[in-house]
């Protein structure tokens, strides 16, 4: 049985690893681990060493209301080294995604941004005396969503009873990828209310609504903005995990973790925000078979 369970694994790990070199390392440092122990003695191994890997679950962009989630990705290695039957020490690195959603409102004033566009070439004054008589708010609201890809490494204090193991620690991941979804809706009634008035002007109004389709890209239809740039976030995630496992086979056992940030996933200080994870993994552990003289 334990066969059919090894064959997921390296399936499943083979899918999440950065690349081939990378699963086929951790499958060699996990086969050396059997092949490294001492024959001499007739005993069950203090080191276990194996391969991991499961689901994270994500908040879902596409829910408004973000009450869904989406499916990440985790998988890697984890070693062990028992001190007695129910106190061991476990160290984890591991290939993870993480993900968070937000969303936000903003209101600026239109003749303040027709200032700032046209003040260089035409005198703006008399646009400026109407602010505060009419309604010139510029209203955006801001949805996003950012998927980030760590290397993490883990040191968890592990006790066990029965077919049970709980493990606890701290965590540190170096981001290595990152995807950002944001989609942006203006409201903007001074220019409902003008509208008719620019599509009368003729030729001009060719030239006028792309200035402002350019100035307000969320103003007419929803504005759709992708990107892969890491520049926003910090290089360093660090935090706390708790981790309860149940053993569904001598060597095979379905984890349950849960991680939370100590730190901001953001470089913007005004936004303190810390990643949150649940994690469903399934571990391999090799290292338990008993030794001959």
């Amino acid at each position: 049985m334990y066969e059919f369970f090894i064959s997921i694994f390296i399936f499943v790990v083979s899918n999440i690893a950065m690349n081939k070199k990378l699963f086929y390392l951790f499958m060699c440092i996990g086969l050396g681990q059997i092949n490294a122990q001492d024959a001499n003695f007739q005993q069950i191994s203090k080191w276990e060493l194996g391969p991991r890997a499961g689901i994270n679950l994500l908040p879902d962009f596409e829910d408004q209301l973000q009450n869904n989630f989406k499916i990440g990705l985790n998988g890697g290695l984890a070693g062990s080294y028992k001190f007695n039957k129910n106190l061991a020490i476990k160290m984890e690195l591991n290939f993870t995604q993480k993900g968070k959603s937000y969303s936000n409102t903003e209101t600026d004033h239109l003749f303040t941004s027709f200032n700032q566009l046209l003040g260089t070439f035409i005198d703006t004054s008399i646009i400026s005396s109407l602010q505060g008589y009419v309604d010139d708010g510029i209203y955006s609201s801001y949805s996003g969503y950012h998927k980030l890809s760590y290397v993490e490494m883990t040191i968890l204090a592990e006790a066990s009873f029965y077919k049970f193991k709980f493990s606890a620690g701290p965590y540190i991941g170096l981001l290595i990828k990152s995807y950002t979804k944001e989609t942006l809706d203006q409201n903007i009634p001074l220019l409902d209310l003008v509208s008719p008035l620019i599509d009368s002007l003729g030729f001009a109004a060719i030239f006028v609504n792309n200035l402002i389709n350019t100035s307000f890209p969320g103003y007419r239809q929803t504005s759709i903005i992708e990107s892969s740039s890491s520049s926003n976030f910090t290089k360093i995630n660090y935090g706390f995990l708790m981790q309860l496992s149940y053993q569904i086979h001598p060597h095979t056992f379905l984890e349950l973790s849960y991680s939370r940030a100590l730190n901001s996933y953001l470089i913007d200080k005004s936004n303190k925000i810390q990643l949150t994870t649940f994690t469903l993994s399934l571990a391999y552990n090799f290292g338990l078979k008993k030794l001959k003289k």
